[in-house]
């Protein structure tokens, strides 16, 4: 019978370089994107953990005219502080504390462009970081400008580790701040409404990132996907150094 991954391969080859310049990192994200919007996925969840039937099935992007005509600035150093996450039932993922992981903004239907750490430019790109103490980061880069949003996040998983195992319940409690960006906005809506995640490999990632996606959902509808970097690398500039 074919599984999954092998049904993935399918719609989408496999692509064999270690290297990709901007222009491959670009193709890459339009590839990903055609793919999820093309399987379909069945998603069962209980209370303790969920079971994956499929691929996660993402919102399709948005156009343009979708999103906010004007966008207020925020002031570099402007953040916010959630209220705590409610207590999940399960072993705690702790594997997550210390991992930092770039959010699809093109598939999480809340951009239209997005830069990613190995691509320039003044396009929108994120950075989600999960620290110690339950504390989740969103930093919001925008035009040479940066918006730091502090919240909580709790988790559970049917295994320790963050591997292409992982799945089971997330819950992310972030708070828009003033004046925030009409992207951030978007994407800390979909944060908040997220509910379980899984994991999945990903094909020929850039040299920046692991070749992992954890998928978020809520409801067997996916909300963000968010790709691992690499442990220890020093993100380029416009990046904060975290964790």
């Amino acid at each position: 019978m074919t599984n999954v991954r092998e049904l993935l391969e399918s719609v989408v080859p496999k692509d064999e370089h270690d290297h990709l310049r901007g222009a491959d990192v670009r193709r890459l994200g339009r590839r990903r994107q055609r793919r999820d919007q093309a399987v379909n996925v069945v998603v069962g969840v209980t209370a303790a953990a969920v079971s994956i039937v499929g691929v996660v099935r993402f919102v399709a992007p948005i156009s343009s005219r979708g999103l906010p005509s004007t966008t207020i600035g925020p002031s570099p150093r402007a953040s916010s502080t959630a209220r705590p996450a409610p207590t999940l039932t399960g072993p705690d993922f702790a594997a997550l504390n210390g991992t930092r992981w770039i959010p699809d903004l093109i598939n999480a239907a809340v951009s239209t462009q997005q830069a990613y750490p190995d691509e320039r430019g003044n396009a929108p790109r994120a950075l989600v970081t999960f620290e110690p103490g339950h504390v989740l980061v969103v930093d919001y880069i925008e035009d040479g400008r940066t918006t730091t949003v502090r919240g909580t996040w709790v988790a559970t998983s049917d295994t320790p580790e963050v591997d292409v195992r992982a799945r089971g319940l997330l819950r992310l409690s972030l708070a828009t701040p003033p004046n925030a960006p009409s992207v951030l906005v978007l994407l800390i809506n979909r944060l908040s409404l997220v509910s379980a995640f899984a994991m999945f490999t990903t094909n020929g990632p850039p040299p920046s990132l692991e070749a992992l996606t954890m998928s978020m959902f809520h409801d067997a509808v996916g909300l963000v996907a968010v790709d691992l970097v690499k442990p220890d690398l020093l993100l380029p500039s416009p990046y904060p150094l975290r964790p």
